[in-house]
């Protein structure tokens, strides 16, 4: 109502996120939809990034993974050409692991995972970031089959807990 559009975008994004968190997979793309429409008009680069990954998280509830890695990676640059540190690249991380898993690309979900873990981004629960400790540890002892696993079981975990 006051016109501050940026405002609108920031509200429509973490609307999008608590949208996700529960579940709704067409209020998801409603929002993303509108708040990249405002995020890419202005130039507001981390929220138009992050209705890129609303939008590839519903394309991989729909198991259009085609679609979600598309989404998932438009996000990523958005990210990047930001310049600054944003912490909630797990809203595309997550999509782009269960593409690569789904497809048996584990080699191309492991940088995924990686990037999960680093310092600049938000601190995962343990009970999510202990599955990935171990995925990572079994990838590099070179047991890539482990580490498929422990993947996959993260991704279920974060699935039922409603992070992903």
């Amino acid at each position: 109502e006051s016109g501050d559009v940026s405002l609108q975008a920031r509200c429509l994004a973490y609307l999008m996120v608590v949208h996700r968190r529960q579940g709704r997979v067409a209020e998801v793309e409603a929002a993303a939809r509108r708040c990249l429409a405002i995020a890419d008009v202005v130039g507001m680069l981390t929220y138009a990034g992050a209705s890129r990954a609303g939008l590839a998280w519903a394309a991989w509830q729909r198991n259009d993974l085609a679609e979600t890695e598309r989404r998932a990676r438009q996000a990523l640059a958005a990210w990047q050409r930001y310049g600054a540190s944003y912490p909630f690249y797990w809203q595309a991380l997550w999509p782009l692991i269960g593409v690569a898993l789904a497809q048996g690309r584990i080699a191309d979900a492991i940088p995924h995972a990686r990037a999960l873990c680093a310092p600049e981004q938000q601190a995962l629960p343990a009970t999510l970031a202990q599955p990935l400790a171990a995925a990572l540890a079994a990838w590099d002892a070179g047991q890539p089959d482990e580490a498929r696993e422990a993947l996959q079981n993260a991704v279920d975990l974060a699935q039922q807990m409603r992070y992903t």
